[in-house]
């Protein structure tokens, strides 16, 4: 799968691992540099396309939750993709309670994007 798309896909996952444990998750924009490295963002509404040339990264995703649903947007280069799954749909999924909070887990000096983000498996056993 396509680098960017993974990442999005792997975003979505953690923020629904935040939705299972009950908590709301957090509304923020990921931006992901040329070298991988992660820098997040909260209380950023400019547009992700602006923000990631301003930053200078080369993909920018923005984390947004709904009632009943957490959604993922990225950019990168004039490529969009948007990715949403129903908080519901997860429902009958063990559930588990975090101590902390699963933006927290996130090393920012993993090399990847896709390593940063943890899978939501790996965050449930802790």
């Amino acid at each position: 799968m396509d680098p960017f798309l993974r990442d999005a896909e792997n975003i979505l996952k953690a923020g629904l691992g935040v939705a299972r444990c009950g908590e709301r998750p957090t509304e923020v924009v990921i931006l992901v540099g040329v070298k991988g490295q992660v820098q997040m963002l909260t209380e950023c509404d400019w547009p992700l396309h602006s923000i990631r040339v301003e930053r200078g990264a080369r993909a920018a995703y923005r984390v947004t939750s709904r009632a009943n649903a957490v959604v993922v947007e990225g950019e990168q280069a004039g490529r969009t993709c948007r990715l949403e799954q129903s908080i519901q749909s997860t429902a009958r999924l063990p559930q588990f309670r975090s101590a902390l909070p699963v933006w927290t887990l996130i090393d920012h000096s993993m090399p990847l994007l896709e390593a940063a983000v943890p899978d939501i498996h790996e965050v449930s056993s802790r």
